[in-house]
């Protein structure tokens, strides 16, 4: 395993050098170019903006590239349910990342990278998933997130194992900061779940907002409440023009 990425990541640099800096991720395929506009207000549809304040720009994709055959049968495309400008932030210490899956034709192997700053995976997650799954969380183990330093990400649904090219890929970065740890979702607790949703907005804590709600319409998915920041969070992500094959 760590060969294949190994040279995948070869390949990928000399790429993006002779590409004048237009990346591949590690997993070996150019995903499709994603927005650059800024990750605007709060899931409730309020107008503060809690985002990263830092100059860098964090290149990433949101959409998996790639087109229809192999194991994608369409109509759902590969989905991170991550922030517009690629950065998500958390105070979590094993923060989870959640996925839309793309309609396959057959189970499928998908797996979750974490890199440092040279691109050397730190953490690796490997599993299946079924055809009819629709949504994916990854949770990260807490020794792997440095607090306040950004960390890259990669997660595939791996086509064809000997091709790394024909894998749908989606990438962005994950930052750690020293705040409260966010609270894990009670089915007995659901009217503090929402308004802990709203502080986590306020903080800017995007990463813990997603988990949260993502998890609380898995768990109440006919509350009206909750359906009503599930379609927010959509809207607010940009991804509004998937609602009709979303999950």
């Amino acid at each position: 395993m760590a060969n294949r990425f190994r040279t995948i990541i070869a390949v990928t640099i000399a790429l993006t050098l002779a590409g004048g800096g237009m990346g591949l991720s590690p997993l070996g395929v150019r995903a499709q170019e994603d927005s650059t506009s800024e990750f605007p207000g709060r899931l409730d549809g309020g107008g503060t903006h809690a985002q990263d304040d830092s100059p860098r720009e964090f290149p990433g994709r949101r959409v998996g590239g790639g087109t229809r055959g192999g194991c994608w049968g369409g109509p759902r495309p590969l989905l991170a349910l991550h922030p517009a400008n690629n950065l998500g932030v958390t105070a979590a210490a094993k923060p989870t990342l959640y996925f839309v899956l793309p309609s396959l034709r057959q189970a499928q192997e998908v797996e979750f990278l974490l890199v440092d700053d040279q691109q050397k995976t730190i953490y690796e997650h490997l599993e299946w998933v079924e055809p009819d799954q629709a949504i994916l969380a990854v949770q990260i183990p807490d020794q792997y997130l440095a607090l306040g330093q950004p960390h890259q990400w990669y997660f595939a649904v791996i086509c064809d194992r000997d091709n790394p090219a024909q894998d749908l890929v989606v990438d962005g970065w994950l930052q750690r900061v020293a705040t409260a740890s966010p609270v894990s979702p009670s089915p007995e607790q659901l009217p503090a779940d929402l308004e802990r949703l709203k502080g986590y907005q306020a903080q800017g804590l995007w990463t813990d907002a997603i988990a949260l709600i993502t998890a609380l319409r898995q768990a109440h998915p006919e509350n009206p409440a909750v359906q009503a920041q599930w379609q927010a969070l959509i809207t607010t992500l940009g991804f509004g023009i998937f609602d009709a094959v979303l999950p």
